[in-house]
């Protein structure tokens, strides 16, 4: 299915096999399917980006952190002011005397005063970064996070050398993007993040291992999740739902319906009671691609966020979530970034545009051997397999003691 690409692929490398070495072009595919990645590989790809892995680790993010998807913007969007940049740490212009022969702590003061933010650091270790966008998570080299629990400690711990390379934030002129195309960082300022005694509600339009994983990696940060499934026939398949259930996390359950809005709403009283309790909800944008025909949703539908903001709409109207005395909140996945102007007229409270993202971020990957672009996916993988770290939103009123005294001095 979706073979297309694979065969583009092949083309472009069997055409630009005559090349010199350094003038063959880095390829870049988007995968569909994941199955066809062994396909990709043999073709000659040099980097595979999974569409659907990316939109909702994007989600995933935005939901625990309001706002970190309006941070990625920024640090993406080359309008924005603000860039992140890989330097070589004894190249970096007229700072290398700042940084080389100094800890990461030390060069992250240095670079501070030069207006610079200094994330990390990639080790020459000799470590090749992954292949695959599909391993961001399994061996990758950057080898520092600040704070425990750190993975490598011990190479945080020393210096900065001429061959390594820094991850930093720049700045030229920077100005607030407030712009319909992409939520800003001050967006949700006032949003607080996701806490552990929270239930939520994810409503999709299909099921499948990646709302499995999804629905299951936010029952590790709230305290019960409801997956609710708008099913159709064509898509039906009992062994596979049997299978995928049994591998649903212990505080999450999951409700099959035929119609979210029409059928599931209207008897939630007797058939899913807890549903009026929830303090969020997550919607899921379209299937990318047709089960069906393998077609894309931009090619056969005008506006594939129609089932999304219908769905939006009917949960605000829902009386039982919407009172005096509580609203929930409302998060959603938008593809097309034309339609965040209608937000506040859906009373969405969050609207994640994750095909814009994934734009930028595919971008992005032309850049420094797709290394930052792969950084900041890494920092949205929150897997126990993640060793390098995490992006997160900290309201300065629960940071440790020691920590909010020597912030609030800032």
């Amino acid at each position: 299915r979706n073979l297309r690409s694979v065969y583009t692929v092949q083309a472009v490398r069997s055409a630009c096999g005559e090349l010199p070495e350094g003038r063959r072009p880095r390829i870049l595919a988007e995968l569909f399917y994941i199955e066809n990645a062994s396909r990709f590989i043999s073709a000659g790809v040099d980097k595979l980006i999974p569409l659907e892995r990316l939109s909702y680790r994007i989600m995933l993010g935005a939901v625990i952190n309001p706002g970190i998807s309006g941070l990625l913007l920024k640090l993406l969007d080359s309008e924005s002011g603000y860039a992140v940049h890989f330097r070589k740490a004894g190249n970096t212009s007229g700072l290398a005397s700042s940084i080389v022969g100094r800890t990461f702590e030390a060069a992250h003061e240095a670079l501070r005063k030069r207006g610079r933010q200094l994330l990390a650091i990639y080790k020459n270790t000799g470590v090749e970064h992954a292949a695959s966008d599909l391993t961001f998570h399994e061996k990758s080299p950057y080898v520092v996070r600040p704070g425990p629990p750190a993975h490598n400690q011990d190479l945080f711990d020393t210096a900065i050398e001429n061959d390594d390379y820094l991850v930093v934030i720049e700045g030229r002129g920077a100005r607030d993007v407030t712009r319909a195309d992409g939520e800003s960082v001050g967006e949700y300022s006032n949003t607080s993040t996701l806490r552990g005694d929270e239930s939520l509600a994810v409503v999709s339009p299909v099921f499948d291992e990646s709302v499995l994983d999804f629905a299951n990696m936010l029952a590790r940060f709230s305290s019960r999740v409801l997956l609710v499934v708008e099913t159709r026939d064509e898509d039906t398949d009992e062994g596979r739902d049997v299978r995928l259930r049994d591998r649903l996390a212990k505080n999450a359950s999951l409700h099959l319906t035929d119609d979210f809005s029409t059928t599931f709403l209207p008897s939630v009283d007797s058939s899913c009671p807890e549903f009026a309790a929830i303090d969020r909800a997550v919607i899921i944008g379209s299937d990318r691609l047709h089960q069906s025909t393998g077609r894309t949703i931009a090619e056969d539908i005008d506006n594939p966020d129609d089932w999304a903001m219908c769905t939006a709409m009917a949960l605000r109207s829902f009386e039982p979530l919407n009172s005096e005395q509580r609203t929930v909140h409302l998060v959603m996945e938008m593809r097309r970034h034309q339609n965040l102007e209608l937000c506040s007229d859906l009373g969405i409270d969050q609207a994640i545009p994750t095909e814009r993202l994934i734009r930028l971020l595919t971008k992005q990957m032309t850049f420094y051997g797709g290394l930052v672009s792969e950084f900041l996916m890494k920092l949205l993988d929150y897997s126990e397999a993640n060793n390098v770290g995490i992006l997160r939103k900290i309201e300065a009123g629960v940071v440790p003691d020691g920590e909010r005294a020597r912030i609030s001095k800032r």
